[in-house]
């Protein structure tokens, strides 16, 4: 099963560079806020407050909160702004790229307490008022004279978007928060009014008042490119000139504010291809714009599942940043490990790590040693081993991440839980289930006291948890955790998306081991669209849903059907991959399964060896993977009656058990009575009854172990015994 990696946007840093030197005026003051007349209450300035610029000046704000910043550019970064009992408004000041201008500069604070009690009340006043436009929808809906079904359609989409509701009044809230009125003109600030109130048809209306966006960024291009020529014409228009480019920029800031007001608007309608539709305008507006392409690319990535994009704003960022400031620099470390998180996630290992090395190079030389970003990069380089089916590698790397994170933010911390999560996806792949088991639910436990519990994360973890079950065989938990993911990933991102794939691939996995072939090969084909409708034919991800069909329609007697959807799974892993990757060794142990049901034996031998060859190679000889293997090509040494080899391979696969689990377990207590039922053939009756009556004492020592199974092995040694009476 496979997973998600989370794109972190990490801005802040140490950059260096040389360029003229500017200053850069402003002040410090408390955030102007709305009454309940929507009437601005304003600010006060605040004196004694640190500002520190990003690799160069810094300085502290006088008794009237003014302030004045040696700037080495055009361009700059705030790396910290500090006073005693106060925050800032908004954090994400310190991500962001700043214009030296002759405009001031103005930076926001807020006592933590009152911006607490400030972000609790809009969280309280968004959900009223999204909760009272859809009751006011359902009422509309009742009152319709329309089928009893086409009712109950538009009554479930509703409901969808009450569930998708907490997310949106979470995200707005933090923005309101954030925002101050003082700096917003009548427009702008009726505007954003009218969104906190939910009207947001009038606050459409205003935004298209001011005429079409296209228009607007044509009049604006036309006057630079008039301006353009006018400063090389005549050197004495040139404080005309500094003057016309200053307001051209503050229309392009405005514009910039539409486009972003556009994309809360279509977001509170759940209208995500509208809502990139407009961060992907405002990224355009301005290409060196760096924070601006993350933006676009991030929500591309989270909320589209459209890599490609993604990455195409991921590199333009990193050209600018490059240009700007530099190799080493905290900000191109970011767009590299952003990079990285999005070539993982488009099966593109290779690159990815190479950028992942590249990010975590500069953090290294830049941070101290225990900086959450480097502990980002740790988990983002445990993620592509992860998928390489490198795990003891991704395990060292994950780890690395958690000690980090755990040093830095403590035990309460979505980061902290992120890496509990990788490192049970770690230890489940590698066998060690109870481990893996208590990493998801300390992750679970996290993300509760976090409010956390409809999350993204949270599906990824019921995921996870459903994969530990499938490999201890437990299907109906497997059904239970993944359609509890499936749920939360259906509200987050609809269906056409990566996640939903997934839930749906795994559903069908367990109904398939569940003997429920028509479910299986439905939840199948579904998963097997969607990731063809992202990706393309040639991904990876597309060979899980091939060998997912292919094991139905083996179990379904379609044996020719099975065989063919195997061989697409395997030529797209192979040109992936190449020949050592565990994905493809499960495959050649179903394409085995499926030739020994066709009653070619010796093919089936040549498969399994495959598979045993792979799996030596990934986890090493003691593993219980490696077990199967061994079990698979015994078998059908058996089925030839060549029984030295036979037991030979038997013997090999009780062995990597008994030494990997440490204990009896019901796999061992088997592969006691294999090797039994291979004494048997070859006529040692004593050897093979001490083999089935080991495996009867193992059996009656696991809890809760069926009646049947203790009498089907006593019943098969009294016949071994009773055929020796015989002879």
């Amino acid at each position: 099963m496979k997973h998600f990696i989370t794109t972190l946007l990490l801005l802040a840093g140490i950059i260096h560079f040389a360029a003229a030197q500017n200053v850069q005026t402003g002040y410090v003051k408390t955030r102007g806020r709305l009454d309940k007349n929507n009437q601005v209450i304003p600010g006060i300035r605040l004196s004694g407050v640190s500002i520190v610029l990003m690799g160069g000046h810094s300085t502290v704000s006088d008794a009237d909160g003014n302030f004045r910043l040696t700037i080495p550019g055009e361009k700059f970064y705030l790396q910290s702004v500090q006073k005693q009992n106060y925050v800032l408004s908004d954090p994400e000041v310190l991500k962001k790229q700043y214009y030296c201008s002759a405009n001031p500069l103005v930076i926001t604070m807020d006592d933590p307490n009152v911006q607490k009690s400030d972000l609790l009340a809009k969280e309280r006043k968004l959900r009223r008022e999204l909760e009272q436009r859809l009751r006011d929808r359902e009422d509309e809906i009742e009152a319709m004279n329309i089928s009893l079904e086409e009712k109950n359609k538009q009554l479930s989409q509703i409901n969808r978007e009450r569930d998708d509701n907490e997310k949106i009044v979470k995200q707005l809230a933090e923005y309101y928060t954030t925002l101050d009125y003082d700096l917003l003109d009548e427009f702008q600030r009726q505007v954003n009014y009218l969104l906190e109130q939910g009207d947001l048809e009038k606050a459409d209306s205003m935004l298209r008042s001011r005429g079409d966006l296209k228009n607007r960024i044509l009049e604006v291009r036309k006057e630079q490119e008039i301006e353009s020529k006018e400063a090389k014409e005549l050197k004495q228009r040139q404080e005309k000139l500094d003057e016309s480019k200053a307001g051209t920029q503050r229309k392009l800031e405005t514009i910039a504010a539409d486009c972003f007001n556009f994309y809360q608007r279509f977001l509170l309608a759940h209208q995500n291809d509208s809502a990139a539709y407009y961060l992907e305008l405002r990224a355009n507006l301005d290409t060196t714009n760096v924070e601006w392409q993350m933006d676009a690319g991030a929500f591309l990535e989270e909320y589209m599942a459209n890599y490609d994009k993604t990455l195409f704003y991921y590199q333009r960022a990193l050209r600018h940043a490059m240009a700007l400031f530099g190799e080493k620099n905290l900000l191109v470390a970011t767009c590299y490990c952003n990079m990285g998180a999005t070539l993982t996630l488009q099966g593109k290992h290779a690159e990815a790590l190479s950028v992942l090395n590249k990010s975590l190079e500069i953090r290294k030389e830049l941070l101290d040693e225990n900086h959450p970003d480097i502990a980002t990069t740790y988990n983002n380089i445990g993620a592509v081993y992860d998928m390489q089916g490198e795990y003891p590698s991704a395990l060292e790397y994950n780890q690395k991440a958690l000690n980090i994170r755990l040093a830095v933010f403590g035990e309460t911390h979505r980061d902290v839980a992120r890496s509990y999560n990788s490192l049970g996806k770690n230890n489940n792949y590698m066998g060690n289930y109870a481990t893996a088991i208590e990493c998801f639910e300390k992750a679970l436990d996290i993300n509760k006291r976090l409010n956390e519990e409809q999350s993204s994360d949270v599906a990824l973890i019921y995921n996870n948890l459903g994969s530990v079950y499938f490999a201890n065989k437990e299907y109906d938990k497997v059904l239970e955790y993944n359609q509890k993911a499936l749920d939360i990933w259906l509200q987050i991102y609809h269906e056409n998306h990566p996640q939903v794939a997934l839930a749906y691939s795994n559903i069908g996995v367990a109904y398939n081991k569940m003997g429920q072939l028509d479910k299986a090969v439905e939840y199948d084909l579904k998963a097997l669209n969607i990731k063809k409708s992202i990706y393309g034919a040639e991904h990876p991800d597309l060979a899980i849903s091939y060998n997912n069909v292919a094991t139905d329609y083996l179990l379904m007697k379609d044996n020719a059907k099975a065989m063919e959807y195997y061989e697409m799974a395997v030529e797209i892993l192979k040109n992936f991959y190449g020949d050592k990757h565990p994905d493809l060794a499960t495959i050649y142990k179903n394409m085995g399964k499926a030739s020994s049901k066709q009653g070619d034996h010796n093919k089936a031998i040549e498969y399994y060896q495959k598979a045993l060859d792979i799996r030596k190679s990934v986890f090493g000889e003691v593993h219980p993977e490696v077990a199967v293997s061994y079990n698979n090509i015994g078998a059908e040494y058996a089925a030839v009656k060549d029984y030295d080899k036979a037991l030979k391979s038997m013997q090999k696969a009780l062995k990597i058990r008994r030494a990997f689990y440490k204990e009896n377990n019901y796999d061992i207590a088997v592969d006691y009575g294999n090797i039994g039922f291979i004494y048997n053939a070859m006529g040692k009756t004593n050897k093979a009854v001490k083999n089935l009556q080991k495996a009867l004492s193992i059996l009656k020592t696991i809890p809760d172990i069926k009646p049947s199974i203790l009498e089907a092995y006593q019943a098969m040694i009294d016949e071994v015994k009773e055929g020796a009476k015989k002879k």
